[in-house]
Formats: C-alpha cells, sequence, structure tokens
C-alpha cells in the first residue's frame, strides 16, 4: 500500500509525528503550487483503484478550487487589504496543517471596521485593537508576536460581551497558533495541550447563541486532541471523538466535521461507524469521499475503502439517473426531428447519464449534478425544433386545452440537486415519451389564443424547445405569435442556425468596401420579427408615439437605438409576467449577422427576391413609409427586411475582414451603431441584404425604426 497521505495520520505502531508531517516538504511545495499542483500530489496518494472510483486529476483540482464544504466562500470574506500568506492557499489544502484553513473557521477575514462596529464601550474596541494586532503577526508568518500580542488581553479578561464575539476569536488565533502549521514549521510555538484548551475556551464563549463559531471551536479542540494521541487505546482519541460529535451536532450541514469523526473513528478501529459518518460527509460535498480515499487512516483498511467508494458512486449514478431519465424521454422522443438537438453535446450527454453512463468518477458524478446538468438543461431550452402534432381524439367542441390530458402521469423530479450554496431546482415533467411530452406546462404554450385546443381537426405544427415544452403554435402561414391579444402580440419567424457569405463581392451593384464578404456560422438559431416594430406595438409597450408618419400598422420610427433596447428590455419584461417567454430566451436587438442572415433567407443575390416587390424604397413610396407586410414577404416569411425602414442592430459599427466567423457580434465598442435594411426614400442599391447604414446610438430619423428577436439570454447573464 502506499503510505503517502494528504491528511496527517499515526500508523499503528506510533510511528509518525505531527512535526514531522508539518516539515513535509513535497506537501507544503505542492499545495503552495496552486491547485494543479496540488491535485497531482493528491492523486498520487490515491491507490490505483481508488483512483479509478475518484475520477480523473482534472476533477481533483476542479474540486479543490471549488472546495470540499465550500470553505472558502461560506467562511472566508475577502481578504483583508495586503493580507496573503496561509490564508491565500485555503482552496488548494483542505488540510490541518495548513493554518489558513483554521484561519477560515476562526473568521480571521473579518475586517477591523466590521469588528469594531459591533463593539458596545471602550473596552470592546481596545480589545478588537489588540486582536488586529495579533492578526497581522499571524497573516505575516510571525507566529511567536502574535502570542505575544495576544497575552496581555488575554490575561487581563476584558468583558467584551457576548455581541463582539471577540474572546473568542482570541481564544481561537491563541490555539490555532499553538497548534502548529506547515507555516509556523520551526518557530517552536507548538503545545498542543494548551492549543486544545484554547479551542474549547473559545466554544465557551462562543456558547449557544453563535453555534457556528462554537462547532468552529469544537472541530479544532478535537484535532488538537487527536494530534495528542498515540495509538489506538489512547484516551485522547475518544476526547477528539467527543469534541468532533460536538461540532456536528452544533453544526449538522458541517461536512469537515463529518469527516473528522469519520476519520477518529477509523483511528479507533471502528470502520462501520467510520463509513456511516463518512458518508454524511460525502452528502455536504463529494469531495470528503476524495479526501478519505486519500487520507492514511483510510488508506489502512483498503477492501472497505473500495467497497465504501463503489457503494458512493453507484448511489451517485442511482439519484443522477432518476433525475435525468425523465429529461432523456423527452430529449429521445423530439431527436427524429431535430439534427441539431442529435448533434448537441448536452442532449448527448443527458443521454449518456440517462443510460447508465459508468465511466464517471465520484468527482465528475458530483460536479455534473452540481453544475453540469443545469448548464445542459439550459442549452436544451434554448433549442428549438417543430414538430406536428395529430389532432385530439376528445370529439370537436369539447372544452378546455388538451396540451396535456388531466389525467396524464406526471411527476416533479430535481433537476439540480440543492446545496450549501445552490438552490434545488425542480421540473413537471411526464412520465411517458410520447408525443404528449410537447404539454404538461400550459404556461409555456405562447401561440397567441391558447395551445392545440380539443375544437381543432388538423394536425398542427408546434414550435417546442429542447425538452418538448412548447414555445409557440405555428399558422397556416408559418408565423408565431408571441404574447397575448391586445397586449403586444408580436408575430414571428423561427430562423435556424447555418453559415452563410456575409457581405457582398466586389462586383455586386452598389458595393461598398465595408461589405467586405466573408463566411459566418450562427450556431444557435433565433426568433425574429415578422415586420420592423409597428406604431401600435410601440404605444403598447412604452406608451406614446414619436413617430411622423402615424398609421398602427406603420413601423415605429423617429427612434434612438437606446430607445429600441429599452422597448426590447420592457417587452421583455411584459411577456415573462404573462409567462408566454421561454425559459432562457430575452427580446433583443438582432446582431448585424443575425439580421443579414434572416434576410438572406438562403440566397446569395444582392436582394432575397425581386426587389420592387419585396420593398418599399425611393421609386415606388411616394415619399413616405408604408403599413408592414404590404409588400412581398423572403423565403422565411419575413417581411420590410427591403425598404420601408431601417433598422437598428445591436452592434457597433466597425470593418469587415475576409477572415470567417462564428456569431460575431462586432466592435466592443465605437462611436455609430449598425442599421439595415434601406428604407422608403433611398435608392434600390441601398436596400441591398449586404447594405449598412451607420449613426451615433442617440440619433433619431424619420426613416430609422427596429426589428426585435428572441435570442438566448447569454451565458453568465440574467435576463434583462
Amino acid at each position: 500500500m502506499n503510505d503517502q497521505s494528504w491528511n496527517f495520520f499515526r500508523t499503528d505502531g506510533g510511528v509518525g509525528s505531527w512535526e514531522g508531517f508539518l516539515g513535509s516538504r513535497d506537501l507544503i511545495r505542492a499545495v503552495k503550487g496552486g491547485p494543479m499542483a496540488a491535485s497531482v500530489y493528491f492523486s498520487e496518494c490515491l491507490a490505483p483503484a481508488s483512483r479509478e472510483l475518484v475520477g480523473p486529476r482534472s476533477a481533483i483540482e476542479h474540486s479543490m478550487v471549488i472546495g470540499a464544504d465550500g470553505l472558502r466562500r461560506e467562511l472566508e470574506p475577502a481578504p483583508l487589504s495586503g493580507a496573503g500568506g496561509p490564508g491565500s492557499h485555503i482552496p488548494e489544502s483542505f488540510s490541518w496543517g495548513f493554518s489558513g484553513l483554521l484561519a477560515s473557521l476562526g473568521g480571521m477575514r473579518v475586517g477591523l471596521e466590521e469588528l469594531l462596529k459591533t463593539a458596545k464601550e471602550p473596552a470592546q474596541a481596545a480589545a478588537f485593537h489588540q486582536f488586529e494586532t495579533a492578526r497581522h503577526s499571524f497573516l505575516q508568518g510571525l507566529h511567536a508576536e502574535c502570542l505575544e500580542a495576544l497575552e496581555p488581553v488575554i490575561s487581563a479578561g476584558t468583558p467584551t460581551g457576548p455581541s463582539g464575539r471577540v474572546e473568542w476569536r482570541l481564544h481561537f488565533l491563541r490555539g490555532l497558533v499553538l497548534m502548529g502549521s506547515h507555516d509556523s514549521h520551526g518557530q517552536r510555538v507548538v503545545n498542543l495541550p494548551e492549543s486544545e484548551q484554547s479551542f474549547l475556551l473559545a466554544a465557551r464563549h462562543a456558547g449557544k447563541s453563535f453555534q457556528e463559531d462554537a462547532a468552529h471551536a469544537m472541530l479544532a479542540a478535537g484535532w488538537s486532541a487527536f494530534l495528542q494521541s498515540d495509538g489506538p487505546g489512547s484516551p485522547k482519541l475518544r476526547d477528539a471523538l467527543t469534541y468532533t460529535e460536538e461540532a456536528s451536532i452544533l453544526s449538522p450541514r458541517f461536512g469537515e466535521a463529518y469527516f473528522q469523526e469519520a476519520k477518529i473513528q477509523m483511528a479507533l478501529g471502528l470502520t462501520a461507524e467510520a463509513f456511516r459518518a463518512l458518508g454524511k460527509a460525502g452528502k455536504t460535498g463529494a469531495f470528503y469521499v476524495a479526501k478519505a480515499a486519500a487520507d492514511g487512516n483510510f488508506k489502512g483498511h483498503p477492501t472497505a475503502l473500495h467497497t465504501f467508494l463503489a457503494e458512493f458512486r453507484d448511489e451517485q449514478l442511482r439519484h443522477l439517473g432518476e433525475a435525468v431519465h425523465p429529461i432523456a424521454v423527452r430529449v429521445r422522443s423530439l431527436l427524429p426531428e431535430s439534427r441539431e438537438l442529435s448533434e448537441n453535446t448536452s442532449a448527448k450527454r443527458v443521454l449518456s447519464f440517462a443510460d447508465g453512463s459508468d465511466g464517471a468518477g465520484i468527482l465528475l458524478l458530483a460536479r455534473y449534478a452540481e453544475l453540469g446538468l443545469g448548464e445542459d438543461l439550459a442549452s436544451l431550452q434554448s433549442i428549438a425544433v417543430v414538430v406536428r402534432r395529430a389532432p385530439p381524439a376528445n370529439p370537436p367542441g369539447t372544452p378546455g386545452d388538451v396540451d396535456e390530458p388531466e389525467d396524464a402521469p406526471c411527476e416533479e423530479v430535481v433537476v439540480r440537486r440543492g446545496s450549501w450554496f445552490r438552490k434545488e431546482i425542480r421540473a413537471r415533467v411526464t412520465k411517458s415519451g410520447a408525443p404528449a411530452v410537447l404539454g404538461g406546462m400550459a404556461a409555456s404554450t405562447v401561440a397567441s389564443g391558447g395551445g392545440l385546443r380539443n375544437g381543432d381537426t388538423e394536425s398542427v405544427d408546434l414550435l417546442v424547445d429542447g425538452l418538448g415544452v412548447v414555445v409557440g403554435r405555428l399558422s397556416k402561414a408559418g408565423a408565431i405569435t408571441i404574447g397575448r391579444a391586445g397586449r403586444a402580440p408580436v408575430g414571428v419567424r423561427w430562423i435556424p442556425p447555418g453559415r452563410f457569405l456575409m457581405g457582398s463581392p466586389d462586383s455586386e451593384v452598389g458595393h461598398h468596401r465595408v461589405e467586405t464578404q466573408h463566411e459566418v456560422v450562427l450556431t444557435d438559431g433565433f426568433l425574429l420579427a415578422e415586420t420592423p416594430c409597428t406604431q401600435s406595438q410601440w404605444e403598447a409597450v412604452m406608451g406614446g408615439n414619436p413617430s411622423e408618419f402615424r398609421g398602427d400598422h406603420h413601423p415605429v420610427h423617429h427612434v434612438t437605438w437606446q430607445e429600441a433596447v429599452e422597448f426590447c428590455g420592457k417587452l421583455t419584461e411584459l411577456h415573462r409576467t404573462e409567462g408566454v417567454l421561454p425559459e432562457g430566451r430575452q427580446w433583443s436587438l438582432p446582431t448585424e449577422a443575425q439580421w443579414e442572415y434572416a434576410c438572406r433567407a438562403g440566397t446569395v443575390g444582392a436582394y432575397a427576391g425581386e426587389v420592387e416587390g419585396m420593398a418599399w424604397y425611393g421609386d415606388n413610396s411616394r415619399g413616405q413609409p408604408h403599413a408592414v407586410r404590404t409588400r412581398s414577404a423572403n423565403a422565411w416569411g419575413l417581411y420590410d427586411m427591403h425598404g420601408n425602414v431601417w433598422e437598428w442592430c445591436e452592434d457597433w459599427f466597425g470593418g469587415f475582414t475576409v477572415a470567417s466567423a462564428t456569431n460575431p457580434k462586432g466592435p466592443i465598442s465605437g462611436e455609430d451603431r449598425v442599421q439595415r435594411g434601406g428604407c422608403w426614400s433611398v435608392e434600390g442599391r441601398e436596400c441591398r441584404s449586404a447594405s449598412r447604414n451607420w449613426s451615433a446610438p442617440d440619433s433619431r430619423y424619420y426613416d430609422l425604426g427596429f426589428r426585435p428577436a428572441m435570442v438566448r439570454v447569454p451565458h453568465g447573464k440574467r435576463a434583462r
């Protein structure tokens, strides 16, 4: 067996010393080398069989960055100004050999100003200032000086009262220094019995009023007692277990306490009890289970450890499968309808886990349950699939929707398990994988007038997301209406992902040097309004009407770029309130690439059709804009992409290059925003698919409007 251990342990023969562990140069070098170096050392501590169950080194590295119990984020606020040293290694170590972990538990990162706010009298403020002096020495690695600064205030027994908790901090810091660490090795400050007593005093001062603080102090006292034991029969092991069990009682979600309890029980030979406690630790953070696999006390029982790791991993797979299976049923039923879905990485991953992926280790499974599944759901919700649904079997005239039969078997499943830091997410899904997967969530049916009803006798095309939730209902003309009648409904068209040549060749009549032709790939489909925003839509959302040429069905114009963006934000809020906005989507101005791709609708010429029949422009407009939908649509059902009014795009204006681009969004800054499509007052050549115009975002003109798009919310951002 490899005797290398991530944490300190004593062998059955009593070999090994705390002082020797503190001087372990290899471990110090690994941990202070950052997550990558630490994960390499940690992986070397694992037996080959354990490494296979725990997972690859990359998963270990990720777990170290995130932290076993979230101690870095939950217990340690932002570092003090200029404070480096021990605290900077907390997420990499989670080893009692590094004082940074205990510094976090002891509240060493709370600034003096915050502490002074709790002082009720001058004596308390003076005690906090003395504590600050001691803490500064500690953070500088001057441990003997830290003890000297603590001694006067502790000896004086200053009555600071419970509100400031200064006694707890003082005794905890003293215990921390006396315990010793890799950071203080060689300074001759270690005094384990005194350390134990200091932690017990800290716990007493925290008392019942501050149970989390008391739990941290009891945990530290338990470790001090553990370090004083000299073998399985040592009474200090029993003391250590008593203290640690008290810590877990005071703080039932404290994973580090359960882990330490398990480690001490293993040292006592209480194997069954140890693995029960380890199971509790694993429920707060899977990294504790991995940490046990690299710990000398657990490695001394290789068969029992391997059995526990295998069973823990199997349980993870079972729980994950229960969450993923209903989602996989929905995805699988839609695969024949969508090439995008069948090639989607998230869809493949969901199906893999639903089938019982047995190649993933404990840490990868935990990471997927905590983060990956939620990210995959967001990805699947951003896909749109057109599905033909057969008419209902109910006789015509029966009242009510049949998006899902009332007695359809449904269940609520956990799609992302909760933790200390993440809220649990649940979804209501059907148990069957039939076309009924399109129902079950009536609030997601966004077609004006409701979804498929019992009176319908023909097959209906529905737009659904990658989870089978209805996004919209296609009319016979192929349009989808988002929103309720009378409250700014927007007719939209689904624009599938794809690639095209953006810009124009030099030979095109009207070509301009800013139209350099290049290939563009759009990986996400989106919904684009059939027409420019009309004046009636503007009034319903914004109130008022800035247009000079009035008409409910005429394009709104004389609006700035900022006002167009504001409209999109308010439309997002309105449709989210109505419950008709698909998850993970928002209204926005289209990017310039999205606009031209939609305008071309698969064509490569100067226009998407015959310009005279498609556009209101200078030769036929009679000097004014016209109602939308009064000229021909392009092949994707979009009206007025050529002429009528210029349309604002999301992008800052900038030049093109010949290089291909994926999902381009223009320059990150600039002076002017892009406009596209031409207008009623210009020549036909300015209405070409590639024609570009630009002006300052605060510009407003009588021939300038916009067209909203429903796009995916950018990753890592909240929908506006």
